[in-house]
């Protein structure tokens, strides 16, 4: 045996496997200084983090078939220490995307099929492009292929037979919430309410299927802020299953994620790094109860009420998804129909009263043609959605229904918050005054009331700061009601407070 040979037998591992790579894999920094790596698999380049599987199974598959040997864990970590520097050595940065992105006035949709292949959409239609014509997208490990599109006999309102969405404005907005998750941030949050036997767990996987195809459609509720940010950075869209109630950070986190943010954690307990999450999608969240109960979270919702599957139309699973998946082609080239014509539409789009999720109104409204409908006639439908919603929150919260009733009579006050306190304890059940629906607190009804103002707006109260009082006082109005229905629906009579389970 040469010197050669003795040299290459005393090479570690690691090494070995870097230089069998050679240069099959190109590193670089994506966003949130994640390093992820460009690998062609023969056919088109594919993009991964550095730190995933698919880096382990490339290059062990690789090192064993040329040594006949099997790496180690130490040597895993050393390859993605190795690759991590090299990014860091190249300064090479890009930016890079999960299943879709708005770029140059365009949509660009990853089908993530072997041939490698994207829809781009724009104003002018949508044809299937190669990966080297788009953005970079990156793979996750709960990723499927997209369904690809057909254009013969496209239709996306055939979605609406199989979700068996029989009110108009409910579809409308199904409709909006799906075309805009595949454009751009800010994003609105889509919410399944009815109970048992409404289909609310198969719609969800419906919707999830043409927005992002995943192994893991739908899961339960995260216990922590970091799992959130997490599970958000690792998927397009979010789907949350049989949601019973929501806690306020949680509530507040949704918020964030529709509209974009970040999150920072700790990365090693060793050093002082820290780990970067900056994310923002669309999500669907489904239950039976009305977990929405923050003005904050309703106002970026979009809150559908599902009906009872009656027996005579119910089938099995299997008879469910195989119509689904025989119309999947036709729906699928009916979305990016649809894209393409909001697209084209939006610069013309003009809406006199924006809601909250303007974005999501013009874009909607942009949509609308596609749909069949006007621009007046979405904005109708998202505009009651919003007061519905609103509006059962309000019915059974304790401080809102007693508030109403006082300006009933008083139809304006001012003063301090410890004043307000005393005077709604006349109009709230004697049975709820020592509960927590009722603050104690004078800074906690305060807080209490700026957290349901904007749904308080709605039905007509105002709550303004009173600045010429030292005593940080308000001044709290009825005056027309806002609600676009009729005013004897909208009334928050005090009797429907002894409704709440105490």
């Amino acid at each position: 045996m040469n010197n050669s040979e003795n040299n290459n037998e005393k090479k570690p591992k690691y090494l070995e496997a870097i230089e069998l790579i050679g240069q099959m894999i190109t590193p670089f920094y994506g966003k949130n200084e994640e390093v992820f790596f460009e690998y062609n698999n023969g056919t088109f380049n594919e993009v991964y983090p550095v730190r995933s599987k698919k880096l382990r199974q490339i290059i062990s598959s690789r090192y064993f078939s040329h040594k006949n040997r099997i790496l180690g864990e130490d040597d895993f970590q050393k390859i993605i220490g190795h690759y991590e520097a090299v990014a860091y050595e190249n300064g090479t940065t890009k930016d890079v995307f999960i299943r879709t992105v708005f770029h140059n006035g365009e949509i660009y949709y990853d089908l993530n099929n072997p041939n490698g292949e994207m829809i781009r959409i724009s104003s002018t239609g949508w044809n299937i492009v190669q990966y080297q014509e788009s953005p970079i997208f990156t793979k996750t490990n709960n990723m499927l292929p997209a369904t690809t599109p057909v254009r013969e006999n496209a239709d996306f309102n055939l979605l609406r037979k199989h979700l068996q969405i029989k009110d108009d404005d409910n579809w409308y907005l199904t409709a909006a919430f799906i075309l805009g998750s595949l454009y751009r941030s800010p994003y609105t949050i889509l919410i399944h309410n009815g109970e048992q036997g409404t289909g609310k767990s198969t719609k969800s996987k419906m919707i999830a299927k043409v927005i992002d195809p995943s192994s893991a459609p739908l899961s339960t509720k995260p216990n922590s802020e970091k799992d959130l940010f997490i599970t958000a950075s690792k998927c397009h869209l979010l789907c949350f299953d049989n949601i019973s109630s929501i806690k306020n950070w949680f509530s507040d986190l949704l918020c964030i994620i529709s509209t974009g943010g970040g999150y920072r954690s700790r990365q090693l307990y060793t050093d002082d790094g820290e780990k970067i999450f900056n994310v923002s999608c669309p999500m669907q969240l489904n239950g039976i109860s009305d977990f929405t109960t923050r003005g904050d979270l309703i106002d970026r919702s979009l809150i559908i009420q599902h009906d009872v599957i009656p027996p005579s139309s119910r089938m099995t699973d299997h008879e469910i998804w195989d119509s689904f998946n025989n119309d999947l082609p036709r729906i699928m080239g009916g979305l990016f129909n649809a894209l393409h014509t909001a697209l084209k539409n939006l610069p013309n789009v003009k809406v006199d009263e924006l809601p909250r999720m303007a974005d999501f109104a013009k874009f909607g409204c942009a949509a609308s043609e596609a749909l069949g409908i006007t621009q007046e006639r979405f904005m109708q439908a998202y505009q009651k959605n919003l007061d519905d919603s609103n509006l059962r929150i309000l019915e059974v919260d304790p401080v809102a229904c007693a508030l109403n009733s006082f300006l009933d009579h008083r139809g304006e006050w001012r003063g301090v918050m410890t004043d307000l306190r005393d005077e709604l304890l006349a109009y709230i059940p004697v049975d709820l005054h020592n509960t927590n629906y009722i603050p104690r607190a004078a800074h906690s009804l305060s807080n209490k009331i700026k957290r349901i103002a904007p749904m308080l707006r709605r039905q007509g109260i105002q709550v303004i700061p009173d600045r010429s009082n030292q005593a940080r006082g308000y001044i709290i109005t009825k005056t027309k009601k806002y609600y676009a229905g009729d005013a004897s629906d909208t009334h928050l009579d005090q009797k429907v407070v002894r409704g709440i389970n105490v």
